[in-house]
C-alpha cells in the first residue's frame, strides 16, 4: 500500500502542465514527503568529490581557488552543499531560503525578508537539520551595489553546486545573463517563478475568476513563460513554479494546510538534490 501510494502521489505531483489542489494531495502528501527526505538523506554525510571549479574561470589550481573562495566568504567548496539562490531584488530569494530550511521569517538564523535589497553581501544559511547543506542568499542583481556584468563573477556563483533564479511576474535580461553563464561553465541553474499564491490570489480578485479559472490563467502564464524561455535559447533549463508558503509546509511541518495550491514544488526539490549530488559523487 505504501508503494502505491508513493507512486500515485510521485505521479500527480510530477505532471508538469497540471495545478494539483491540496485536497487531492492532501491524502498522499506523506508518502511523497517521504521521497524527498530519502534524497536529502544522501546529503546528510559531506560530498564525494570537492567541488569543480570551472576551466574557463580557473587561472589558478583549483584547489587554490576553493581555498581563496573559503578565506573570503567562508564558502566550503569542498565538505558542503552550496545552493545559491539569486536574483532581481523582492522576487521571494529570503523567503525561499527560509521556507526550505523548514524556518518562519521571525525563527532564529532565519534570512533577513524586505521588499527593499536587504541582503548588502552573499549569506549562508546551513540547513538546521541537514549540516552539509548551506543555501546562499545573493545580493539583488542589477541594483547599484551589484553591476549586473559583474556579478555572476564577484558573487562566486561559478563555485554553486546549483543556481535557483527566482523570478517575479518577468524574466529580465538580467536573468537571462546569469543564466548563460551558468550554463557557458555547465553550472545547473533553474527558473523558479515564486509567490505563486499571491499571483493565484491577486488573478481570483482582479480578474473575479473562480479557483478552477484562476488555476487555468495562472498555467497559461506559465507556457508563455516557458515559451519566451525557448525563444531565448533555454529550452534545456526547467521552470518551476512555486510558493514559499507552500514550501514551508513541505518542509517546516509536513502537513499541507489546504490554504495554498500545491504547484512545482516538489519536484523543484527533487530535481535540486538529484542534480547536486551526482554533481559530487
Amino acid at each position: 500500500m505504501g508503494a502505491a501510494l508513493v507512486k500515485i502521489g510521485a505521479a500527480l505531483l510530477e505532471a508538469a502542465p497540471a495545478v494539483i489542489t491540496t485536497q487531492v494531495v492532501e491524502r498522499v502528501i506523506p508518502a511523497v514527503f517521504d521521497g524527498i527526505v530519502s534524497l536529502l538523506k544522501k546529503m546528510s554525510t559531506p560530498p564525494n568529490q570537492p567541488k569543480d571549479i570551472p576551466l574557463a574561470v580557473a587561472k589558478q589550481d583549483p584547489k587554490e581557488i576553493r581555498e581563496a573562495v573559503r578565506k573570503a566568504i567562508g564558502m566550503d567548496c569542498v565538505g558542503k552543499y552550496n545552493f545559491g539562490v539569486t536574483g532581481f531584488t523582492g522576487t521571494g530569494k529570503s523567503s525561499f531560503i527560509n521556507a526550505v530550511r523548514g524556518l518562519k521569517p521571525t525563527d532564529d538564523g532565519a534570512a533577513t525578508v524586505g521588499i527593499d535589497e536587504t541582503t548588502l553581501t552573499l549569506q549562508s544559511y546551513p540547513d538546521p537539520r541537514y549540516p552539509h547543506i548551506v543555501y546562499w542568499d545573493t545580493p539583488g542583481c542589477g541594483t547599484t551595489s551589484v553591476p549586473v556584468k559583474e556579478y555572476f563573477t564577484t558573487q562566486k556563483l561559478f563555485c554553486f553546486d546549483c543556481l535557483l533564479i527566482i523570478v517575479g511576474n518577468r524574466i529580465l535580461e538580467s536573468d537571462l545573463e546569469i543564466a548563460r553563464a551558468a550554463l557557458d561553465l555547465n553550472i545547473p541553474v533553474f527558473f523558479v517563478r515564486s509567490q505563486s499564491d499571491k499571483s493565484l490570489r491577486d488573478v481570483m480578485e482582479n480578474e473575479e475568476l473562480e479557483l478552477d479559472e484562476a488555476l487555468e490563467k495562472m498555467h497559461d502564464m506559465k507556457k508563455t513563460m516557458r515559451a519566451y524561455l525557448d525563444s531565448q535559447g533555454f529550452a534545456v533549463v526547467r521552470l518551476f513554479v512555486i510558493s514559499a508558503k507552500v514550501v514551508f509546509e513541505l518542509f517546516g511541518t509536513e502537513k499541507l494546510s489546504g490554504q495554498y495550491e500545491l504547484f512545482d514544488e516538489r519536484s523543484l526539490i527533487e530535481s535540486v538534490i538529484t542534480v547536486s549530488y551526482a554533481g559530487r559523487s
